[in-house]
């Protein structure tokens, strides 16, 4: 996990938390969050549901609530964040040799995602308007029925419609087929594009790839 700042400068998030609790940094000066994640193989992340599932979901919910003036308790206190604007998802593929072939960058604006996932309305009904110190459980909790209770997609959850993805279009279970055809168009109109970049190591370059598996599925149906 990564921040960079208004100037452009990067750190390490929990090396720079340790900082604004300590006084040497502050919190208003981040403003995109980055998570980075590896895989041996791009097919496990080609869908973009898969790109906001679990853990970015979970650092989406963390980032808005941080925004909106929450301060999350935990082993190291995050203070609110007001300047947050992005959260970026990179994806590193692998070789068999464990270096890195190719790499996938999606940005997103957080208080857009937010919006689509109604996050606002559900910190509003849980934990209400004020800005206040909450703890990981209540952050937890939002997650929990962002992603667990409300319908989003097609009628499905989104861990559900996740699942049903995954199904036909990693493991070809033709079962799934309809279904996922209609989740893959929900999802195509009810979330934004990302900005995204694909940069090749070898050759050193950024190059033109289609890695919406969820457009694919569209147009095949």
């Amino acid at each position: 996990y990564y921040y960079i700042l208004l100037d452009g400068e990067i750190y390490p998030r929990d090396v720079y938390n340790k900082e604004v609790a300590e006084g040497k940094r502050s919190a208003k000066d981040i403003y995109t969050y980055v998570y980075i994640d590896a895989s041996m193989n791009f097919d496990s992340f080609l869908f973009d549901i898969d790109y906001l599932k679990n853990t970015s979901v979970s650092n989406i919910v963390d980032s808005y609530l941080r925004k909106a003036g929450f301060t999350i308790t935990n082993e190291h206190d995050e203070p609110p964040t007001p300047n947050l604007k992005y959260y970026i998802r990179a994806v590193v593929e692998l070789n068999n040799d464990t270096e890195p072939e190719y790499l996938v960058i999606d940005i997103y604006d957080i208080d857009v995602l937010a919006r689509i996932l109604h996050i606002p309305q559900i910190v509003q009904q849980k934990l209400g308007s004020r800005p206040r110190e909450i703890t990981a459980r209540d952050d937890f909790n939002i997650y929990d029925i962002v992603v667990n209770i409300q319908p989003l997609l097609a009628g499905h959850t989104y861990d559900d419609a996740w699942d049903i993805l995954r199904e036909y279009a990693a493991f070809h279970n033709e079962r799934f087929k309809d279904e996922a055809h209609k989740i893959a168009l929900a999802y195509l109109q009810l979330f934004p594009i990302s900005y995204r970049a694909c940069y090749e190591w070898k050759a050193g370059i950024f190059i033109e790839t289609n890695c919406l598996k969820l457009d694919l599925l569209k147009r095949s149906s």
